[in-house]
């Protein structure tokens, strides 16, 4: 999971493109579908989910 999804992510959707991601802090998150349509990016949420946390420079510092 990811405080957000990735800008680079999101920047590499392609038109009628999905990208799932799980959303929120590092306990809970929240499923977030985004689909790309002429050009536009719209978001919708999902179900509250716990995945493990990305870390790095898109996600959570790697000292905790």
């Amino acid at each position: 999971g990811a405080p957000v999804a990735p800008r680079p992510l999101l920047d590499h959707l392609s038109d009628g493109g999905c990208l799932l991601v799980p959303e929120g802090d590092r306990e809970q998150q929240r499923l977030k579908i985004y689909e790309s349509r002429d050009g536009r990016t719209q978001c919708r949420a999902g179900e509250p989910v716990s995945f493990v946390p990305l870390i790095g420079q898109h996600g959570w510092p790697a000292d905790g």
